[in-house]
């Protein structure tokens, strides 16, 4: 909510507070590593090592995002109604990696999440570890379903060379098998994110 809001010294803070107990715990844990290979108690440990796992994949996940929205314009250009095609694109070309990374991350925290055995957890935080992996779930499949989208962005933003995006305008009123007549033709051309090249042709002049 907060960094939807763009309370970015909010989501710092609670960022901070999180990184310190997940170091306390981390500190706890390193010297009772003998206790994973105990029949009794060693599911108990793996549980244990896999939130650990999972809410250091978040946080570092999240402090990529807030570090990409604090220091970067690419903040203003996320809403589609204000997207500005001139200097969004390249924007965005400038923290491509560091968003994949995030991106990644989130996915691993969600993947370990749900690698939780819940019932060994104690019942006081049993409902809460279950809620989060319901909402990282959430979150991964969304992302999975436009990651490869996003990992090829910059092919199609022309970060090496122009590219080139054909668009075809078709009139749902004159169906044809693709939708509908195609009536205007439309060719944009991208390099390294800025708009060199837009223009439309009527397709009876093709």
């Amino acid at each position: 909510s907060a960094l939807e809001n763009q309370e970015y010294d909010l989501v710092l803070s609670e960022l901070t507070k999180l990184e310190g107990v997940l170091d306390k715990a981390r500190s706890w844990q390193k010297p009772s590593i003998w206790i994973s290979v105990l029949p009794i108690f060693g599911d108990d440990y793996r549980v244990l090592d896999n939130v650990l796992i999972a809410g250091s994949e978040l946080t570092t996940s999240l402090n990529t995002v807030l570090n990409i929205l604090s220091e970067n314009s690419i903040s203003q250009t996320f809403s589609l109604e204000s997207l500005d095609l001139q200097t969004g694109p390249a924007a965005y070309l400038e923290v491509h990696d560091e968003v994949l990374d995030a991106i990644y991350r989130l996915i691993d925290a969600a993947n370990e999440a749900n690698s939780l055995e819940t019932n060994l957890l104690p019942q006081s935080i049993q409902l809460s570890v279950e809620n989060l992996q319901v909402k990282l779930s959430e979150s991964s499949a969304k992302l999975e379903v436009y990651l490869p989208l996003i990992e090829n962005l910059p092919l199609i933003l022309g970060k090496t060379q122009p590219h080139d995006l054909l668009f075809l305008l078709q009139n749902p009123h004159e169906l044809r098998p693709t939708g509908g007549f195609i009536g205007t033709i439309g060719n944009l051309t991208l390099a390294n994110g800025q708009l060199q090249e837009f223009y439309t042709d009527d397709v009876y002049n093709i």
